[in-house]
């Protein structure tokens, strides 16, 4: 299914319902819940509806793809700037880029968890109806869909970097991965059927049960179906259960087709989750379908089921496409026949056909062939030390895997850092290098004090009393990243006690508040800088403004008698009422009065009649 056929189904949902949008299609950009199908609301053909079973209305349709689209659109507007982040020219921003984005996927990852757990909390209080939750969980397949897009192109992105200097930056991919695997509820085939119904692209009957677990079972008109289920579990991961009675349980739980049968294509033993996980295909049919069972090895029962027919092809009704000389009724199974698969641990495999043991079969492990079956159809094989390890036979046209998935006690970072440390007449001399190369600007400490930086050669030396300590204490600290070492001093030289280790952090945590105490410091002087810069602004503008209110005598006199021919005294206050008054004969008339007479505009610059130096008198004089 394309991502960007929402669009266009968004549009034919607004010409179907001509421009009118329910209120149902409100629902998913605001968080309110869209109506039910007992609302009175167009419901799309549909099956009669059960307890079971979930209508669909056209308004729900057209919200869910409206909400479908919206997310889209971010998605790929978000992933855009990510992909122009990553073009930065150095190591370090582009690892800063991904640590930024792989943050923001996580978060993203526990929102759409939480959502499922809020809208199945409600939908179990009785605050919503079936239709709703369906609805609900149809969207939220599309968020997991987008989201598991965008972690794929996270992943391609780091796989160009080391894992240094991507924990140095911060990525936590355990995290990140626990996450996005955590959305198995929203993100499997059942979920994405239920996409395809509300968003109109199929038409069928929908059925969804939560009495143990979330279950949901969609037929669609064409013959499409989907079944999925997940169940809960409890805390305990050992293996308890044998491969084979777990195979029996997983082979019984899938559905019965209408013609063929389901064949096993690959087992899984996940020893970090305690579970066998088995994989099947629909043979000699007349629809192709796969399954994927997940039994407990603890309790033998299965805890998740995905099981997916598809639609039959038309072009194939007479099966002329098919292989029809490949012996698909043959099933091979790879099981283990003596021994517990751990890392480093020796297993006897067995291998079957229709239970009976096939003899001198070649077993490859990871690509690479390791033993032939006797005639007991058994073969020994070591396993590796860490990650995975593929075990796979072929017989004829028939074929078998079995893969084991070991939860690594170290990860590649401390597989491939390499921390050397050499005592020479009171010097350590330290040298941080991954896998290869020299690894510069790491701060190294030693007993706890900070000693110095790598240099270019990934190179840092300082002093030590060997008469005062018996052993020394390196840690390498690197952003976000932190490892630590233990040596003995002996006879004036290094002896390695404990090999490098994940440290406690706190070295990190330090450096960390350092770091912040320097931008602190560097913004007080900034702000510093810019209240002094500030001070001098006012200044030199206080300055500029007394030299303007100082005005040359000379100037200012010749400009007031060119402008106005009058006297211009600035202390004196005339009165508007005698503006109008005319007294050409009596300009230094004295009024006794009034100490302070007011004169016309003629005396503007007369301070008092007396002050016979300081007059001006008008052209009247």
């Amino acid at each position: 299914m394309k991502r960007t056929s929402f669009r266009y189904v968004l549009l034919a949902a607004v010409v179907v319902v001509g421009l009118t949008v329910p209120a149902a299609a409100l629902a998913a950009g605001t968080g309110q819940v869209a109506p039910d199908v007992d609302s009175g609301a167009a419901v799309a053909p549909q099956a009669t509806q059960n307890d079971s079973t979930v209508n669909v209305t056209v308004g729900q349709q057209l919200s869910t793809v409206l909400s479908v689209s919206s997310d889209e659109v971010q998605t790929d507007f978000e992933n855009t700037a990510f992909e122009l982040s990553v073009e930065r020219p150095g190591v370090e921003e582009r690892a800063e880029a991904i640590a930024d984005r792989a943050e923001e996927l996580r978060e993203r990852a526990e929102d759409i968890r939480e959502a499922y757990a809020e809208a199945t909390e409600e939908y179990g209080d009785g605050d919503i109806g079936k239709s709703a939750y369906a609805q609900r969980l149809a969207t939220l397949n599309a968020r997991a869909t987008n989201l598991q897009a965008s972690y794929d192109a996270l992943q391609q992105r780091a796989a160009n970097l080391s894992a240094l200097e991507l924990r140095a930056a911060g990525v936590n991919e355990s995290a990140l991965r626990a996450a996005v695997e955590n959305l198995s509820s929203v993100s499997g085939s059942g979920a994405k059927a239920l996409l395809a119904q509300f968003t109109g692209e199929a038409r069928g009957e929908i059925e969804l049960e939560t009495a143990d677990g979330l279950e949901i079972e969609v037929e669609g008109e064409d013959g499409e179906r989907s079944r999925e289920f997940e169940r809960p579990r409890d805390d305990d991961r050992n293996f308890t259960v044998a491969q084979a009675d777990a195979l029996t349980t997983a082979r019984d739980a899938l559905s019965t087709p209408d013609d063929g049968r389901w064949v096993l294509t690959k087992t899984k033993v996940k020893e970090y989750e305690g579970a066998y996980e088995f994989e099947f295909a629909l043979r000699n049919a007349s629809q192709t379908g796969e399954a994927e069972v997940r039994v407990d090895a603890s309790t033998g029962e299965v805890y998740r089921l995905e099981e997916e027919i598809e639609a039959p092809d038309e072009d194939d009704e007479d099966g002329e496409d098919r292989d029809e000389e490949r012996d698909d009724d043959r099933e091979l199974a790879l099981v283990v026949a003596e021994g517990a698969p751990a890392p480093n641990a020796t297993v006897t495999l067995q291998v079957l056909d229709g239970g009976d043991p096939v003899e001198n079969v070649a077993l490859s492990l990871n690509d690479e062939q390791v033993g032939t079956t006797d005639a007991n159809g058994t073969v020994t094989v070591s396993l590796p030390e860490s990650g995975e390890a593929k075990l796979a036979v072929e017989s004829g046209d028939a074929e078998a895997e079995l893969e084991f998935e070991f939860e690594e006690d170290d990860d590649e970072v401390f597989r491939n850092l390499h921390v050397d440390a050499t005592l020479d007449d009171g010097t350590v001399t330290v040298t941080v290098s991954y896998d290869g190369s020299a690894v510069a600007n790491a701060s190294v400490y030693a007993n706890g004090q900070a000693v110095g930086t790598t240099d270019a050669d990934g190179r840092v030396t300082f002093a030590v009393d060997a008469n005062a300590t018996e052993d020394l204490e390196v840690e390498v600290v690197k952003g976000e990243f932190e490892a630590e070492l233990e040596y003995d001093i002996e006879n004036g030289s290094l002896a390695l006690t404990e090999d490098a280790r994940e440290g406690d952090g706190d070295k990190v945590e330090r450096e960390a508040e350092d770091d912040a105490e320097d931008g602190e410091d560097a913004e007080d002087d900034s702000e510093d800088d810019d209240r002094e810069a500030d001070r001098e602004t006012e200044d030199d503008s206080d300055d500029e403004s007394e030299d303007a209110e100082t005005p040359d005598d000379d100037s200012d006199s010749d400009s007031d008698e060119e402008e106005t021919e009058t006297p211009d005294d600035e202390e004196t206050e005339t009165a508007e009422d005698d503006e109008e008054t005319e007294t050409p004969d009596e300009e230094e008339t004295e009024t006794p009065d009034d100490e302070e007479t007011e004169t016309s505009d003629d005396d503007e610059e007369t301070d008092t009649p007396e002050d016979d130096d300081e007059t001006e008198t008008s052209d009247d004089d």
